[in-house]
């Protein structure tokens, strides 16, 4: 029998620009499809695709057989165009999710961003998407992001994955693509705590030094380091 876990409601967006044109976007294709194939009845799944516009490819589906059949053949059309719009791919997905969130509150809310550029339309400012990122997390939505090749903008897809609570995965070659997506959504499914947190008490004169990637603040007079979130050993 399947084992006990927490609905997943999960949006993946897709970098649809020109540089995605053949293999690249193929493979985020197949990667989707993938990730569509594992998912159960109780879990539910956007599709967000971007260039210089923002298509709703797939509006939040619940993954019965119908769903899941629906969520394939609307990847299949998915072809490549346009500039790099991230943000607005990444605030659809994640409005997409919290109305799911509102309903199934239960589940564990997650915006996987797969993309292969630097973001030119749209939000740019790294600072800004980080404030984003920070703004979803605290809503219980988490991000974690799929760099494509070698030319994604580190600085602006990290600071979602660090802000967002999620991680930045690298994919040098097409084929990865699968590797790290399928490796995504089996720690989100692992996971056994989210936000966890080391609270810490230095002595006077002492010197703190956070080497937290989710950052550090003073509360209170203590030291609290973020940690993202907490993996099971399954």
């Amino acid at each position: 029998p399947e084992s006990v876990r927490a609905p997943l409601n999960l949006a993946l967006v897709l970098d649809r620009s020109g540089s995605m044109a053949g293999r690249p976007l193929e493979a985020a294709k197949e990667a989707a499809a993938g990730v569509v194939r594992t998912l159960r009845p109780e879990d539910h799944l956007t599709v967000v695709a971007f260039d210089s516009d923002v298509e709703m490819v797939l509006p939040p589906t619940a993954m019965h057989h119908d769903g899941k059949t629906e969520a394939l053949e609307r990847l299949r059309r998915i072809d490549p165009r346009g500039c790099t719009n991230l943000s607005g791919g990444w605030l659809a997905a994640a409005e997409a999710v919290s109305g799911v969130a509102a309903q199934v509150t239960a589940a564990r809310h997650r915006v996987v961003l797969l993309t292969d550029g630097m973001a030119n339309a749209g939000i740019t400012d790294p600072a800004h998407l980080a404030e984003m990122a920070r703004e979803l997390r605290n809503a219980g939505i988490y991000t974690s992001a799929v760099g494509i090749g070698d030319h994604y903008s580190t600085t602006q897809i990290q600071v979602g994955a660090e802000h967002g609570g999620g991680r930045l995965h690298d994919a040098q070659h097409p084929h990865e693509i699968v590797e790290v997506v399928s490796a995504e959504l089996e720690d989100t499914l692992h996971t056994t705590a989210e936000d966890v947190e080391v609270i810490l008490e230095a002595p006077e004169g002492a010197t703190v030094r956070c080497l937290s990637a989710f950052g550090c603040v003073e509360r209170d007079g203590f030291h609290v380091a973020s940690l993202g979130q907490m993996l099971s050993a399954a």
